[in-house]
Parts: structure tokens; sequence; C-alpha cells
């Protein structure tokens, strides 16, 4: 429960799944890691966007495809 300093989570090792009850907070960045082909797939917040950002193995984008990150 938020404020509780408990994390309520579950996982399901015959479907590969992680599941996070109520919600999941990113820290906003405006300096994320490097993306490149070991960081395929790493979301981040971008604070100065205010957009939720995605590496595709090269370079980082905007989720909703409105641009770079």
């Amino acid at each position: 429960e938020m404020g509780s300093g408990k994390v309520v989570s579950w996982w399901r090792s015959d479907q590969d799944l992680f599941g996070i009850d109520h919600t999941l907070r990113l820290v906003p960045t405006d300096s994320p890691n490097t993306c490149n082909a070991a960081a395929k797939g790493n979301i981040y917040y971008d604070g100065g966007l205010s957009e939720l950002c995605d590496c595709d193995g090269t370079s980082w984008a905007q989720i909703d495809g409105g641009g770079g990150c």
C-alpha cells in the first residue's frame, strides 16, 4: 500500500509475467542511460518533455510516437 512501505506485486512464472498492483512511479529524468542493443526495451519518464520514452536498441523515442526524447 502506498505510504506503508509495502510493495504489492505478483509473479507468474508459467506466463513469464510480473505485475504490480496499484501504480508504478518512474522518477523523472532528462539524462537516461545510453540507448543501445543491451538497453532495447528499457523505458523512462522524460521530465523535461513530460513523456514516457522507450529504447528501440538505437535511440530513445516517445512511446506515443510523438518524436524523439
